[in-house]
């Protein structure tokens, strides 16, 4: 069935229609959040409308939304990342002039990663600078 058709004898647009759709299936919104965010764009929708536009719809965009989503062999990038620190309790780190970390001294530990954090964001830093500098210099 070509597209147009199943669209066809609504009072609205297609691409109404879509992106009340689209919003619905991808942000996992409200009905009446959609219809919000459709208001906000100047288009007077009720919910109620919404629901019937994703119940015939819907299955169609968010098999489209499946297909569009990465597959394990793309390329992953992470916001964040949590990192479990795993080490034996005879094992310790050192704080600069003080003596050893164990993972059970929370706050020592904490002043720990924040001091290597700062490390770490310095070197980069320094690195920066050092490229920008050599750019500079030819």
């Amino acid at each position: 069935m070509a597209i147009a058709a199943r669209y066809k004898g609504y009072r609205y647009p297609i691409e109404v229609i879509g992106h009340a759709v689209w919003l619905y299936q991808r942000f996992a919104l409200s009905l009446r959040d959609v219809e919000e965010l459709m208001l906000g764009r100047g288009v007077v929708v009720t919910y109620e409308t919404i629901r019937s536009w994703c119940a015939k719809f819907g299955p169609d965009y968010a098999a489209r939304l499946r297909r569009r989503r990465p597959r394990p062999g793309d390329k992953w990038h992470l916001d964040e990342v949590f990192v479990k620190a795993r080490m034996p309790r005879q094992k310790a780190l050192t704080l600069p002039g003080s003596g050893p970390v164990h993972r059970n001294d929370h706050d020592r530990w904490d002043r720990l990663m924040i001091l290597w954090l700062h490390r770490a964001r310095s070197e980069e830093r320094q690195g920066a600078d050092a490229g920008a500098e050599e750019l500079g210099r030819h």
